[in-house]
């Protein structure tokens, strides 16, 4: 009898799957070990912090590599803007276990009917959470998906440089 832990095994194994080199079919059920140490692939980036203007203090539109450049640059529009040291971001491709199984649990509720859907603990829920998350940033790492969100993740030494009268 296949039971629900089987299923979250073979799970994680195509989760590693993805990731690493295959020498040969893998059976289902199967936990597939890597013959040596591998790193996970990320298809996060690492950015450096970079000064940007801004004319309405939300959107910036352009960086510098220096504070002196940007307020030049700045003041070169002849209006009031922000200069601001900022670090871009990525876009999180971290998935709940809970939202999976809520997904799954929609896909099947006419099969449900009036019967019951499978519950889990919240362990195998956060293993769940976490074999999805490992199998969607290998798949983005394999694709070399650029991630760079709009949105700063942090910004600091921010800079009022007033209107320009000319």
């Amino acid at each position: 009898m296949t039971t629900r832990r089987d299923l979250f095994k073979v799970g994680a194994a195509a989760a590693a799957a993805v990731a690493l080199p295959s020498s040969g079919p893998v059976v289902a059920g199967e936990l597939v070990e890597p013959a040596v140490a591998v790193a996970p692939a990320t298809p996060y980036a690492t950015y450096p912090w970079r000064w940007w203007i801004s004319l309405d203090g939300e959107s910036f539109i352009e960086e510098f590599d220096t504070e002196a450049e940007a307020i030049k640059a700045a003041k070169g529009y002849g209006e009031k803007a922000i200069v601001a040291e900022c670090q871009q971001q990525d876009f999180s491709l971290h998935v709940y276990g809970s939202d999976v199984i809520e997904m799954l649990y929609q896909n099947n509720e006419e099969d449900i009917g009036d019967g019951e859907f499978f519950d889990c603990t919240k362990e195998q829920s956060d293993e769940l959470g976490q074999v999805v998350t490992a199998a969607i940033e290998a798949w983005a790492a394999k694709h070399k998906l650029n991630l760079t969100a709009w949105t700063f993740g942090q910004t600091r030494n921010r800079t009022e440089i007033p209107e320009e009268v000319a």
